[in-house]
């Protein structure tokens, strides 16, 4: 489901053109014609629909990954990749008083 903004330019309702923007990505676009609408509304979803597809299927690759295999216990790999370091004794230590 998408969100959009309708402007319609002509008040006096004989003319059916204006401007509309999708919520979630900001796109614009100009219509002249009911069918510039509406197929606007139709590449929007697509887009949405296809955006939806991509980050269900990362979330399910994610599900299933196995351990070790670049998963860094839900951190963020810069800082997983420095306690490593930590547990190998490669990170510098202080100078003890």
């Amino acid at each position: 489901m998408s969100t959009f903004v309708v402007h319609f330019i002509d008040e006096s309702g004989t003319d059916f053109r204006g401007m509309v923007r999708h919520v979630a990505n900001g796109e614009e676009s100009r219509f002249a014609s009911e069918r510039e609408l509406l197929a606007f509304f139709e590449r929007m979803n697509r887009y949405t629909a296809f955006a939806r597809a991509n980050a269900e299927w990362l979330a399910a690759h994610r599900a299933v990954q196995a351990p070790g295999e670049g998963d860094t216990g839900g951190e963020p790999p810069a800082r997983a990749a420095s306690k490593g370091q930590e547990r190998r004794g490669d990170a510098p230590r202080e100078e003890e008083a």
